[in-house]
């Protein structure tokens, strides 16, 4: 562990490949049901979109078919680790860890606003989390700060290391209904919770000792539970919004192999995660009849972030 951690500090700050672990996302696929005792198939219709290190964001089907790239867009893409969506707007939201910058482009990667570090607070942006209705984004720092900013890149509040606990950190989710911001703390092994304004906080831990190197994190509300990726064990684990009751699901169907991204689909009851050796991963929520979805049309290196559109 101490090898991996003195790693990942040689690389950020060389700003080299830095925490090929992030991102995480759910989603959904074909479910079978019955209707009169016979078989009916449900069409899982929606989209996947992942951030790949190699320079472009790539757009999937649920199931994996047909992959389309969005390259570079327009040369602003060094290294993007996160993207989030704001379907409403119809617009996706990439960070870069390599420039600092955060790109806001229209689902097919046109038209890109540029917000060159806002503030001058990015430092090696690792996660982003979206709060449309209030009109801000969240944006995670490889530098232990997390930045609050408008949806138009204005008015960066830089909300310091919550508590001084973060170290690395790969991971954020949002419990807007609450007010609280989960943030999963790579070289540090724990989960910490605090208010959106980043007061507050509260070290979560590393529940049940389950999880090492944890990247991405994603909530279910209605059952009260936060999912994590144990990037170093291979293992996603559960556990309540507080830290408590923790439990691994183990490695769903054995596919997993440094898995980075996650995110779930609750229409469905899927999970998608993806993985450092470049592939996608679905499952039922609780782990149960994973597929690979592989590397549509070998697109993808690394790909950290993962979002989807279930319209």
């Amino acid at each position: 562990m101490n090898e991996m951690i003195n790693t990942i500090n040689r690389l950020w700050s060389h700003r080299l490949i830095l925490v090929l672990w992030i991102g995480f996302a759910l989603t959904l696929q074909g479910c079978d049901l019955f209707v009169n005792d016979k078989p009916v198939t449900v069409i899982e219709e929606g989209s996947i979109y992942l951030a790949s290190v190699n320079n472009r964001i790539v757009k999937v089907n649920l199931d994996g078919s047909s992959p389309q790239a969005f390259e570079d867009i327009e040369g602003f893409l060094s290294f993007p680790f996160g993207i989030a969506l704001d379907l409403d707007a119809e617009k996706m939201y990439i960070i870069n860890f390599f420039n600092d910058l955060i790109l806001r482009t229209n689902m097919n990667g046109t038209n890109p606003d540029v917000f060159e570090d806002p503030g001058g607070f990015l430092d090696g942006p690792t996660a982003i989390a979206l709060d449309t209705a209030q009109g801000k984004m969240y944006v995670v720092n490889a530098n232990n700060h997390i930045v609050r900013i408008n949806l138009d890149g204005s008015e960066p509040e830089d909300l310091g290391n919550p508590g001084d606990l973060l170290n690395r950190p790969a991971g954020i989710a949002l419990d807007l209904a609450a007010g609280k911001m989960y943030l999963t703390s790579l070289a540090g092994d724990r989960i910490v919770r605090a208010n959106l304004d980043g007061s507050g906080a509260e070290d979560l831990g590393n529940p049940g000792g389950l999880i090492d190197g944890p990247t991405g994190i994603a909530i279910d509300l209605v059952a009260e539970k936060l999912y994590v990726a144990s990037t170093h064990t291979n293992e996603i684990v559960t556990m309540n919004l507080d830290g408590s009751a923790p439990q691994s699901i183990g490695n769903p169907g054995d596919l997993l192999i440094g898995p980075l991204g996650i995110a779930l689909d609750f229409k469905y009851g899927k999970m998608y995660v993806t993985t450092s050796h470049n592939r996608i991963i679905k499952s039922n929520l609780d782990g149960s009849m994973a597929e690979s979805l592989g590397n549509p049309n070998n697109l993808l290196v690394r790909p950290a972030g993962i979002a989807l559109d279930l319209r």
